[in-house]
């Protein structure tokens, strides 16, 4: 499965508490399984990625899938937002977090304003690598400082490229793993949205509105009269929640005191910024990657031409 977070209770206490009862078992269960299963090299040195059912993840990310795969059980009015890497999920966990709790905050006390979105919306497979108590030494992880220097070394983006083609990435294959949700949203369309970035992109307050109701929270009359929509959409836009103080110097997250700046989860927001980074051969190799995957599925990517 590919990245999912969960909008509960409003918060993610009482999720983060059925994912942490794995303790030493589940610890024990992933180190048994790592040395069965299939590994290839991530794109930070000394970080391994490995195959568990037909996907690749890293070990930290494995052992929190696991833990969440065991232990939680979903209620009938969870929400779980589940998106690839760098696709959107910041802004769409603002999004959701705004839509889910706006009787509960106004404008001044909303949380967005001083928290990053992922400590918002809980994130289910990060749990266990926040989690230093529990940990199992013998787990293969790439030390602090090794995690510090590789962030600061430029990515190779010709090495990145061929192991994203190659379906090598985090929750890789990312076709398949698409392709699993575009087929389950046609199958369960009350239970699951399929939505595409350049979509809610280009029709934020449409999709604002169709996300409410999925939720369970449609915007009353009211609302509708106030404008609270096109409220949310404003205080969710990505400009306005990459400029806020706590997203340009604030830090997230705490793995054996790895800290991520916030700033480094936003970059332009723009549709089409692809062509500033991959040389036209590249373009097209994804095109036909996509076209042959994406076959007879009726799932399309349709990017305007002046994108």
């Amino acid at each position: 499965m590919e990245s999912s977070s969960s909008l509960m209770n409003y918060g993610p206490k009482s999720i983060e508490e059925e994912v942490y009862m794995s303790g030493p078992k589940t610890h024990n269960k992933l180190e048994e399984l790592i040395s069965t299963l299939p590994r290839g090299n991530g794109l930070m040195s000394g970080l391994y990625v490995y195959q568990y059912e037909g996907f690749w993840h890293n070990s930290f990310i494995l052992e929190g899938l696991l833990s969440a795969q065991e232990h939680f059980k979903p209620k009938p009015n969870d929400t779980i937002l589940s998106s690839a890497p760098k696709s959107g999920t910041t802004w769409l966990k603002a999004l959701c977090f705004a839509i889910v709790t706006r009787s509960h905050y106004d404008d001044s006390t909303n949380p967005l304003l001083t928290t990053m979105p992922h400590e918002c919306v809980f994130n289910m497979e990060g749990a266990l690598a926040h989690n230093s108590d529990l940990r199992n030494d013998n787990i293969p992880l790439a030390s602090p400082k090794g995690v510090e220097s590789c962030c600061k070394e430029p990515i190779c983006l010709e090495d990145a490229f061929e192991l994203f083609c190659e379906g090598i990435s985090s929750f890789g294959p990312y076709w398949n793993n698409v392709l699993g949700y575009w087929k389950a949203s046609l199958e369960l369309p009350e239970k699951i949205l399929f939505l595409k970035y350049e979509d809610l992109k280009n029709k934020t307050l449409f999709y604002v509105k169709k996300m409410a109701e999925f939720m369970g929270h449609p915007f009353s009359v009211e609302e509708e009269v106030q404008g609270m929509a096109q409220k949310i959409v404003d205080r969710c836009s990505f400009e306005n929640i990459r400029n806020l103080e706590v997203n340009k110097n604030g830090s997230f997250g705490s793995h054996r005191h790895v800290l991520i700046q916030n700033s480094s989860f936003f970059r332009k927001g723009e549709v089409g910024d692809w062509k500033n980074y991959l040389t036209p051969m590249m373009a097209s190799r994804l095109d036909q990657i996509t076209e042959q995957k994406l076959k007879s599925s009726g799932l399309t990517f349709n990017v305007p031409s002046n994108a």
